[in-house]
């Protein structure tokens, strides 16, 4: 494996116009996303495709945005880091500092007690025999997920001041614009139901079961989506690698056993594995 020293100076490249425009990016196919519920969201299945792609960017920017602002590698300067990583957490129903310091004990202590993501595999009661279709489908489309995660953020959010008053801001201007219908069906509903979701599958994919502690997925959809979020395991090993040359460092970097899968059925099958083998053991 490469010194850290040397992938350092290899990738550790950080860009203010790159961050920009992944920003620019989610932020335009929100906007038309919008746009699109607006002139068209009378037909149902119109609306029901606009509640899942706005979660999908709500997944893009409150997990994939605000992780590389968390590391310092979204931009460059670090001030635009701190503002649009808070912009994007208090979206999501948290803050910036809050996020950060759970990463950074996940990244510290990777599955010991101290990370949120033990206690998270508990509460999804994975490796207990529990059907794949119950975890991997069920589950997230029925709207368990959504309610175990505003469960768990429910009650931070008395501590976070910043929240409350972002929120009653956007309030503010969704009421005085009139179109509070559409921002409680085409931001609240998405953000309850389809991004804990994406999360929650995300959570699993790289870490559950993984032989060496993380896991990649190197699906072209899921890391065109989610800026390169799938390739975990680079990430875990050199965390100050920005997101658009983690394909790269994946590719020079990953040892030929390193364990991954290709996308969300891939996983699924991981899951479908783990349980016969817990079945026969029992």
């Amino acid at each position: 494996m490469a010194s850290k020293i040397v992938v350092q100076k290899r990738y550790k490249k950080r860009s203010d116009w790159r961050g920009l425009l992944a920003v620019s990016r989610d932020v335009s196919f929100l906007f038309g996303a919008w746009y699109v519920a607006v002139w068209w969201g009378h037909y149902p299945w119109v609306a029901f495709v606009t509640v899942l792609w706005v979660g999908v960017l709500q997944f893009a920017m409150g997990e994939s945005l605000l992780h590389e602002a968390s590391h310092n590698n979204l931009f460059r300067r670090r001030w635009l880091n701190k503002v649009v990583g808070q912009i994007i957490a208090h979206a999501i129903l948290t803050t910036l500092s809050t996020w950060r310091s759970e990463h950074r004990t996940h990244h510290g202590k990777l599955l010991t007690e101290a990370d949120h993501l033990t206690h998270d595999y508990r509460a999804y009661e994975l490796g207990v025999g529990v059907h794949p279709f119950v975890l991997w489908i069920w589950r997230p489309f029925s709207g368990w997920v959504g309610l175990q995660w505003l469960r768990s953020e429910g009650p931070g959010l008395w501590k976070h001041i910043g929240v409350f008053i972002f929120y009653a801001l956007v309030l503010a201007v969704v009421a005085y614009l009139g179109v509070l219908y559409y921002f409680l069906l085409y931001w609240v509903l998405p953000l309850v139901w389809i991004y804990p979701a994406i999360l929650y599958w995300s959570e699993i994919t790289d870490h559950y079961g993984a032989e060496q502690h993380s896991r990649s997925n190197t699906s072209f959809i899921w890391n065109f989506l989610f800026h390169n979020g799938g390739y975990h395991w680079v990430h875990h090993e050199y965390p100050f690698i920005p997101w658009y040359l983690l394909p790269a460092a994946n590719e020079a970097l990953a040892p030929q056993n390193s364990d991954h899968v290709q996308g969300w059925w891939a996983m699924n099958q991981v899951l479908c594995a783990d349980y016969w083998k817990h079945q026969q053991s029992t």
